[in-house]
């Protein structure tokens, strides 16, 4: 891997002062320090989540930005579930959820489980035996084996979805705790969507009327699930050929989306340091250039973005948080309104699906 490009001026910063560490509970969350940030989420109250993966925890912002540790003592374990979140021990949480009953979910990467921290400050466990596999279809998601949880998402009706990177797999959670796959890879049964290969869900997103939007970093598409409709693909390097419908985009590894309330799509392509922002099958740069940019002034590439993973919309303020992963930090970029112009790519559309 190449050196990550340092990081320009055009972003403003949420949290993370750009140098990797553990610093500032307490503190301005601008001062502090992140380590490898990759997950973000923020609720009706305008309070940011921050899966801080390298420290193996989970910050707060609030309003006021002023940062603190919600779940994770800053060693990487297993351990906690009926205590105190903070004291609990999480192993790289990549991901936060957040539903409307104030319960932050926790995709905890190598502890191979779905963690929750309710309301009170308590945290458990809500999916995965802390194995490393496949299997439990049908029963408790707490005793199912999850492969690498890489993304999670809580729908309105009280269901979650999660990712497996290493399973190839998205899984659902329904309101009574029961785990079932609704897409995989390659065929697993007469209800799972067949992604084919290669799938990778690296992020999901859940729109206003519960379709699912995943983004395939190793496919290099954007998928959305339904269970009426089904699989379709939206966009990706490969779309818009005889063989797919969507926008061909010319991603290198979509690894974030998140969608608002109008539709509109947001996708952080991880390997090209960009967002893209997709609306009525046009697709456009909205931040980030394909390519590192412009000499920094010890005379190294410097980009906007440096390996962006988690998206998260926060409307009210009317920008789009990103997890700036090798910037160490959350920037903020700021939504442009439906007539604004953007930066366009190429995009072709393909023949509608069948």
């Amino acid at each position: 891997m190449t050196s990550p490009p340092k990081a320009a001026k055009g972003l403003p910063t949420v949290a993370g002062c750009g140098d990797a560490g553990f610093a500032g509970d307490g503190g301005s969350a601008v001062e502090a320090r992140l380590a490898f940030p990759s997950g973000v989420a923020v609720d009706a109250d305008g309070n940011v989540f921050v899966s801080d993966h390298a420290n193996h925890r989970v910050r707060r912002v609030d309003p006021s930005g002023v940062v603190v540790t919600v779940a994770g003592d800053g060693v990487r374990g297993d351990g906690g579930d009926g205590g105190e979140a903070q004291r609990a021990r999480l192993g790289f949480p990549v991901a936060v959820a957040l539903d409307g009953q104030g319960n932050v979910f926790i995709a905890d990467e190598m502890t191979h489980r779905v963690r929750r921290v309710d309301a009170s400050g308590a945290i458990g466990t809500v999916a995965g035996d802390g194995s490393r596999g496949g299997g439990g279809d049908g029963g408790p998601a707490v005793r199912a084996r999850l492969d690498v949880p890489c993304a999670v998402v809580a729908a309105a009706g009280g269901e979650l979805f999660v990712a497996e990177g290493g399973g190839r797999a998205v899984r659902r959670i329904d309101g009574e705790g029961t785990i079932s796959t609704v897409v995989a890879e390659s065929p697993l049964g007469r209800d799972v969507a067949v992604a084919g290969a290669p799938f990778v869900p690296a992020g999901l997103a859940i729109d206003a009327s519960g379709r699912l939007y995943i983004a395939d970093a190793e496919g290099r598409r954007l998928l959305r699930w339904d269970a009426s409709a089904g699989l379709t693909v939206l966009a990706g390097a490969g779309a818009g050929d005889e063989e797919g419908a969507g926008v061909r985009v010319p991603w290198a590894a979509p690894c974030g989306v998140a969608v608002d309330a109008g539709g509109v799509v947001y996708v952080a392509d991880q390997n090209a340091h960009s967002v893209w922002r997709l609306e009525g099958g046009a697709a456009t740069v909205l931040t980030g250039p394909g390519e590192p940019t412009g000499p920094g002034e010890d005379g190294g590439p410097r980009s906007e973005l440096a390996y962006p993973s988690g998206l998260a919309l926060d409307a009210a303020a009317k920008r789009l948080l990103v997890a700036d992963n090798f910037h160490h930090r959350i920037a903020e970029v700021a939504l442009p309104s439906r007539k604004a112009g953007t930066r366009r790519r190429p995009a072709r559309r393909g023949p509608a699906k069948s």
